[in-house]
């Protein structure tokens, strides 16, 4: 992906974008932001963001430093991306995988897992010393599942595209909350 970053970044902000955002959590996490985000910006001549500094950016403004984490990946993926948050502060109490992304078949079963099975997901690897719960992928469908689930678990439940989209409206300062996806957007 980072070798066809100067063309979307292009493209994107031909387009008329504001803020350009690397949509991929684990990409992201894999690529220094130091590296990253300077190439987006130059390219696209629009302040950038990642998915894994706003996943980051979004659990300090929620105060949170002790996740479980839901992901359709693999258990390597998930230890790299756990190696990832907890170099940044961020404790991972639990975290469970689909295991989706071992393949290419499963790669693009990621974003036609159905909302009911996120929501089953993140549901079942939560723990009473989380204090939130994370769910993983931009390839997720988790929009409908955050603002029930946090009305079910009692704490914060963000996810990679929540977060993204967080960060790129306050990037492009926006900051009107937006109600029915979960703490985050509503403001806090």
């Amino acid at each position: 992906m980072f070798t066809d970053l100067d063309e979307a970044a292009g493209q994107l902000a031909a387009a008329g974008a504001d803020v350009i955002d690397f949509g991929c959590t684990a990409g992201s996490m894999a690529c220094p932001a130091e590296r990253l985000l300077p190439r987006l910006e130059q390219a696209g001549g629009k302040p950038a963001l990642s998915t894994a500094g706003a996943i980051l950016d979004a659990l300090n403004t929620l105060g949170v430093s002790r996740i479980a984490m839901a992901t359709p990946y693999t258990d390597a993926t998930n230890e790299k991306e756990k190696s990832f948050l907890e170099n940044h502060g961020i404790e991972v109490v639990a975290m469970a995988g689909l295991g989706l992304n071992g393949t290419p078949e499963g790669i693009q079963r990621m974003s036609l897992v159905p909302p009911a099975e996120v929501y089953a997901h993140a549901r079942a690897v939560d723990r009473d010393d989380a204090e939130a719960v994370l769910i993983c992928c931009t390839d997720f469908a988790t929009a409908d599942v955050l603002a029930p689930l946090e009305a079910e678990l009692g704490k914060p439940v963000i996810s990679s595209n929540s977060a993204g989209l967080w960060a790129a409206l306050r990037k492009a300062g926006i900051n009107d909350p937006i109600e029915g996806y979960g703490r985050l957007l509503a403001g806090c």
